[in-house]
């Protein structure tokens, strides 16, 4: 049966999505999964060997699993060497991590029968760890950092450079209390952009490596003091608000680029934005997340060594 648009206004599919999502959240995933026990239940070698082909959440990556895995370990000891503690997350998270923090949107996310989510980017995963850390942490006026590395899945396909369904990521994360003026958010950020700098560099990719620094809410004066702090990193460029980001970047924001002769990629970000004093316990709490795709700086990588 089509998924298209035009299907789901059909009468008989309505009238069933209304009814499932009538169902109390247990049954409902009784149901969800019955039927995926049926369909996995007429699926023969064939099917599978076909799968395994064509699908691309399936397919394994082309970078080399030794060189990859070396990447991921020197950039969780970066991490910590900067003053992150290095967890090991989970490949699931909570059902709705996604759009609570406006990274990605669920449409962009692989559900599970099981109301969990693959995680699609690592920093929302570490956010809700590093809240619940937060949330015991008696010290308030300290600043809890965490970091991982994590295979992260991306639902939407489009055609972009570098665009993969799946992919490594370094993700960094910081909760602490706002200290005015935004300084936490510029020192966070600062601290964030030099360990993904380091670890980008340290990977050797073709091209240079720019920061790009935006300001979704119109200000300059913290804006220009970032640019100044991270200019001994890289070229560091102040380019306008990115509308795309606003809702969950309504004020300060790095994203890291590497330019090439054949293309412009970007390879990582850094934002601060506010948390739920929900996940925290307190107001006036301030978080800044910052994450590097690895596999796409490897990419680049490989790229200068095959030619």
């Amino acid at each position: 049966m089509s998924t298209s648009p035009r299907s789901l206004s059909d009468p008989a599919i309505t009238d069933a999505i209304a009814a499932l999502g009538g169902l109390s959240r247990d049954h409902l995933r009784q149901v969800l999964e019955q039927l995926t026990n049926d369909q996995a239940g007429q699926v023969d070698a064939t099917r599978l060997l076909q799968e395994q082909q064509t699908n691309r959440f399936c397919e394994p990556v082309e970078i080399d699993a030794i060189e990859l895995a070396q990447a991921e370990l020197m950039a969780l000891t970066a991490a910590s060497n900067d003053g992150f503690e290095t967890v090991r997350l989970s490949p699931l998270a909570p059902l709705g991590s996604s759009p609570h923090f406006g990274a990605v949107d669920q449409a962009n996310v692989v559900t599970t029968t099981r109301f969990c989510e693959l995680v699609s980017d690592p920093t929302n995963a570490l956010a809700l760890v590093t809240a619940g850390r937060r949330r015991l942490h008696r010290e308030q006026d300290a600043v809890t950092r965490l970091s991982a590395v994590q295979r992260v899945v991306r639902a939407r396909q489009f055609d972009a450079p570098g665009a993969l369904p799946h992919f490594s990521a370094l993700g960094l994360v910081a909760i602490g209390p706002t200290q005015g003026k935004r300084r936490f958010e510029v020192a966070e950020i600062t601290r964030q952009v030099t360990t993904l700098v380091h670890v980008a560099e340290a990977l050797g990719p073709l091209g240079t490596l720019r920061i790009e620094v935006s300001d979704n809410s119109g200000r300059r004066d913290d804006a220009n003091a970032l640019v100044e702090s991270l200019q001994p990193l890289a070229r560091t460029d102040l380019v306008g608000p990115r509308p795309d980001t606003q809702s969950f970047q309504p004020h300060l924001g790095v994203q890291l680029v590497i330019i090439s002769e054949e293309d412009r990629v970007a390879v990582g970000d850094v934002i601060a934005t506010p948390i739920d004093a929900a996940l925290v316990g307190r107001d006036n709490e301030r978080m800044v997340g910052g994450r590097l795709d690895l596999d796409h700086v490897l990419d680049r990588t490989a790229d200068r060594h095959r030619t």
